[in-house]
């Protein structure tokens, strides 16, 4: 008997903490089954029987000391809850999910609070420039506008298209294609960046990039040489490290993503420029009023170039117009009935 009754008691025992543990997928947190799939929140029966349910006190019950384990698959992760206080539960919504906190925004997710600071996030300093990406037009880069983009992260350490990006109706193989997605003026995700300033049909970034028409030959002689464009070799100076007349750039290759002190994100060094040598690498980039030399010389040089403010050659050839790189050389470029093909 005695047995007996023993046996029931661990059965409900077990059971209870079956229930309290458990979880529910919940659209609004980025549980990802397999690869990341942390315990939801989003029940009210199911975090500790219900006692826990609309609290906003995590750290009574998860000491900050107990949570290197639980997060022990990116060990910046788990450092990073020994810099956070016990006020700090937005941090933990964000995965976990709401657990039965009503009118929460954006802003309670707390992204800033690590990502900003260099001494819980390394590469805070991406954050620093004087420019951002500001995709609500609110005039910062705020919470809001990182989970337009970043909707569902595993914030493993490594960047992985299919879980840390915020997925459209077709999949993304490098950071470009996720880029064009909003720069395609399609209004994805609720954002439509603004028109480009051009003379031309070039309304946004994806149709200089790869091109208008409906056959290979028209999107090639519409595209910038930058983009899918076939190039042609220079007659005027040399390309630096490993790039070539027909290559199609990456988005980041050119630009920051999230801030810059430099207009249009341009980016302020030579560092993503991978094909680059490495004196180019290793360059600052300034962009002065619309004087983007500094950067162009980045992959672009010439032996009788004069030096740019950054040490680099740059580039020099015959031109009627101006020494100013982007008087003729821009996204859209490649337009105006093919005439000026192979402009950028």
């Amino acid at each position: 008997m005695r047995r007996y009754i023993l046996l029931t008691v661990l059965i409900l025992i077990f059971s209870f903490l079956l229930i309290s543990c458990g979880g529910s997928d919940n659209e609004d947190s980025p549980r990802l089954s397999g690869s990341f799939n942390p315990p939801q929140l989003t029940e009210s029966t199911k975090h500790y029987g219900g006692q826990a349910w609309e609290s906003a006190e995590c750290f009574n019950c998860h000491p900050l000391s107990n949570l290197d384990d639980a997060h022990s698959y990116n060990s910046n992760l788990a450092d990073s809850f020994s810099k956070v206080s016990e006020n700090d539960t937005g941090v933990c919504l964000y995965c976990h999910g709401n657990n039965g906190l009503k009118n929460l925004t954006a802003e309670d997710y707390q992204c800033e609070l690590c990502h900003e600071n260099e001494q819980i996030v390394s590469s805070a300093n991406m954050f620093n420039g004087v420019l951002n990406h500001d995709l609500n037009a609110d005039g910062f880069l705020s919470n809001i506008d990182c989970l337009i983009c970043h909707k569902r992260s595993d914030m493993n350490g490594t960047v992985d298209f299919s879980i840390d990006f915020t997925q459209s109706d077709s999949d993304y193989t490098n950071v470009s294609d996720f880029c064009l997605t909003c720069h395609d003026a399609n209004g994805a995700f609720e954002i439509l960046p603004p028109a480009l300033q051009f003379n031309n049909d070039a309304k946004n970034i994806l149709d200089t990039y790869l091109g208008m028409g409906t056959t290979e030959t028209e999107k090639k002689s519409t595209a910038d040489v930058h983009g899918a464009a076939d190039g042609v070799p220079m007659s005027f100076g040399t390309f630096r490290g490993d790039y070539d007349f027909n290559m199609q750039i990456s988005c980041l290759s050119c630009h920051e993503v999230h801030t810059s002190d430099n207009k249009f994100l341009i980016a302020e060094d030579g560092s993503n420029a991978y094909l680059t040598d490495s004196t180019a690498k290793s360059a600052d980039i300034m962009v002065f009023n619309n004087n983007f030399s500094e950067f162009c010389a980045l992959c672009h040089t010439n032996d009788n170039g004069s030096i740019a403010g950054n040490g680099l050659k740059e580039v020099v050839h015959d031109s009627p117009v101006s020494t100013n790189c982007t008087e003729c050389h821009y996204h859209g470029a490649g337009y105006d009935n093919g005439s000026r093909q192979n402009m950028f």
